[in-house]
Formats: structure tokens, C-alpha cells, sequence
């Protein structure tokens, strides 16, 4: 094993998202590429709710893995995981997205239902050993992580006891869209800022008790958290309208008062690009679906992709980038974003138009899996690779 091999895991024992971004990327280009190898043939398995687990629970949470057991000991100035604790976490994380990936999705949801139970475990240790407060927005971030948490416990006895199509659909809401939704909405205002150097509105002085100013922050997070499950409740019960309005209605609120989404131009550099189109197409999809509820599945990658995707890129190059010395570049020009961007958004196109056009779809589902690996595979060579660099600074 060469030096830089014992390097990177030693760094990534004390770090977590120094494996599991890499493990992430990795789950998405295996759940998107599933597609291509089913259409061609080489995947006998419909890969559809295989796709589904593998891009909220291996991707997308991989990453909301990696950024808690990361930040949350540093917020709360406790210590970090220790390398056991990592090793557990990722090797659950793993055994979780094999079973997806081979369509044992009972298995693959316990494993990963583990996988969240021993994080959640790991970090209450360290916030009774905490010298600060995290951010209030957790109160979001850990509401998201439960709705992840919740959806395995229904999908497990869905399995067992037929629990209803409500009841799963609101599963699958909580897993594919809350589990996302309310961590970004939580660190949105006090990362969010940073990309354009606005103030950051969450952040308070050194305490370990949560002072008046923290509470009621906090309160906030948990009514718009609240708001959030109740919209999922309700277009699990077969009401859309009543559903995605509430919906609509909390997170843009949420943004616009707790997390300024206009950064300016002369300090803003080519990530704070990604994060507003992001932030762009989360908005846009809170419409979509309210007006033309009936194409759902085609709008919802108008977040996943478009949304959820391109927010992941910006905040977890910001961590990569602030964690290997190269802090600099935050709000510097970065050409081959913009790459990424485009690649990522032909592939947003095609997967929303593969369902207007029946005749042409499976080549659209291909050209949509095409954009994607090109411009996740572009991110990873160019930016992710910092995972591997410690930081000097």
C-alpha cells in the first residue's frame, strides 16, 4: 500500500466525508447507470425502485452522512468519530446499497435503517459532551434524518403486514424528498451566505445552553419542519394541492427569511452559481408540482437533478474545498463548474421530456444517465479529488 493510500484513510477515519462523498458519487453513477444496462440488456431487473433507494439512501445520503458525522462534533465542539465508529457507519452504508442495487430492497432498508441509528447515536454521545450549540437549523436537519428513519420502519412492515398505498407513499416522500429537503433547508442559513459574503444569520456567540435569540430560531425550523411532514401526509391521503401549497409555502418562507438566496456578483464566485440554480430549481419545482400535479414522476427530477444535485455539488465542494487548504477558491472562477452545470442540466432535460415523448423515451432515459455520469464524473475528477488532500491551513 502506498503512502498516499495510508494517507487518505487516515484522513478519511477522522473525517468522515472523506469516504463517504466518494462512496455517494460512486452509489449515483450505479443507480443511474442501471437504466442503460437495463435497456440494453445487460440488467434483466427493472431497475426502478432499485434506482429510486440508490439515489436517496446511497447518494444523497451518503452525503448527508459524511457532512453530519463531520460537522456536527466540530459545531458542537466535541470530539470526532472515532475510526471504529466510521468503519461502522460506512460498512452498514455500503451493505445498505448493495442490497439496493440487487433489488433486496427489504434488506438494503435495514441495513440502512442501522446505518442511520448508529449516527444518530454517535452524535447525541457527543452533544452531551458539548461545549457550543449547533446552528438551530439541526432542528430541520434532524427532522429530515428522522422522516429517512421513519420511512425504512414503514417500508419494513409494508413488507410484513401490508400497511396501504398511503402509507407507502408517504414513505417514499419522506425518503426521497424530505430526507433531502429539510438538511438543506437547515444548513441554508448558516452556509449559504458564506458563498456571496453575506452574513450568516444562524451564527451565535460560544454557548452551551441555547440563549433566547437560539430558541426561537429553532422554533422556527421545527414549525416549518412540522409544516413540511404535514404536506407529505397530505399528498399521501390523495390531496396534491392542499399538500404541495403548504409545502410551497414553508420552504420559501424558510428561505427567504432565514437564508438570503441573492449573492453579489463582484464576491460570488462559480459555485455560488451552482448553489442559485439549484436554489432555483427547488423553487421551480415547488410550482410544478402544485400546478401540473399529474406529471409528477417526470417534475420530481426537476429537483433531484436540477434541485437536490446541484446544491450537494456547491455545499460539498465548499467542505472539500475548506478542508484541503484551498478555501481560496470559494468564491474564485472555476470553468469546469460550469461544465458540470450544463452536463447536469441536459441531463435534468432529457429525464423530464423522456416522459412527454413516449416514442423516443429509452433513448432519452439514456441520454439523461449519459449527462449525468459525464458531469458527476467531471466533478469527482476536478473538485472531489480534494477529499484526498489534509488541510494545511
Amino acid at each position: 500500500m502506498s503512502d498516499n493510500s495510508v494517507s487518505f484513510w487516515k484522513l478519511a477515519l477522522e473525517e468522515p466525508f472523506r469516504w463517504f462523498f466518494p462512496m455517494g458519487v460512486g452509489m449515483a453513477i450505479l443507480g443511474v447507470g442501471l437504466w442503460p444496462l437495463y435497456h440494453f440488456g445487460i440488467w434483466e431487473n427493472y431497475p426502478g425502485f432499485s434506482h429510486a433507494r440508490l439515489m436517496s439512501a446511497g447518494f444523497f445520503g451518503a452525503f448527508i452522512i459524511g457532512f453530519l458525522g463531520t460537522a456536527v462534533p466540530r459545531m458542537l465542539t466535541a470530539p470526532k468519530l472515532r475510526p471504529l465508529e466510521v468503519v461502522l457507519l460506512a460498512g452498514f452504508h455500503l451493505l445498505a446499497c448493495l442490497f439496493y442495487g440487487f433489488g433486496w430492497l427489504a434488506y438494503g432498508d435495514g441495513a440502512f435503517l442501522v446505518t442511520l441509528l448508529l449516527l444518530r447515536i454517535f452524535l447525541f454521545k457527543r452533544f452531551s459532551k458539548r461545549e457550543d450549540m449547533p446552528p438551530p437549523g439541526i432542528v430541520l436537519a434532524m427532522a429530515g434524518y428522522s422522516m429517512a428513519m421513519g420511512a425504512c420502519v414503514i417500508f419494513l412492515l409494508n413488507s410484513v403486514f401490508g400497511l396501504g398505498f398511503a402509507l407507502h407513499r408517504v414513505a417514499q416522500l419522506f425518503l426521497y424528498e424530505g430526507f433531502v429537503l429539510c438538511p438543506i433547508l437547515g444548513i441554508a442559513p448558516f452556509i449559504f451566505p458564506g458563498f456571496g459574503g453575506l452574513p450568516n444569520r444562524h451564527n451565535f456567540p460560544e454557548c452551551r445552553s441555547p440563549n433566547a435569540a437560539w430558541r426561537a430560531k429553532a422554533w422556527l425550523a421545527g414549525v416549518i419542519a412540522l409544516a413540511i411532514v404535514i404536506s407529505y401526509f397530505l399528498e399521501g391521503l390523495g390531496l396534491p394541492w392542499m399538500g404541495g401549497g403548504l409545502r410551497l409555502a414553508a420552504v420559501v418562507y424558510y428561505l427567504i427569511r432565514e437564508a438570503p438566496i441573492g449573492f453579489p456578483r463582484k464576491t460570488s464566485g462559480t459555485l455560488a452559481r451552482l448553489l442559485q440554480m439549484g436554489l432555483f430549481c427547488l423553487a421551480a419545482w415547488l410550482v410544478a408540482v402544485l400546478v401540473w400535479p399529474a406529471y409528477r414522476v417526470a417534475l420530481d427530477h426537476l429537483l433531484f437533478i436540477g434541485g437536490f444535485s446541484l446544491i450537494v455539488v456547491g455545499v460539498a465542494s465548499r467542505v472539500m474545498l475548506g478542508h484541503s487548504g484551498q478555501g481560496h477558491r470559494l468564491r474564485s472562477r472555476i470553468p469546469v463548474a460550469w461544465v458540470i452545470l450544463i452536463l447536469l442540466l441536459l441531463g435534468m432535460a432529457s429525464r423530464i421530456t423522456a416522459d412527454f415523448m413516449p416514442e423516443v423515451r429509452t433513448a432519452h432515459l439514456n441520454y439523461a444517465a449519459a449527462g449525468w455520469i459525464l458531469g458527476v464524473g467531471l466533478w469527482a475528477w476536478t473538485i472531489l479529488s480534494a477529499v484526498r488532500t489534509p488541510d494545511v491551513e
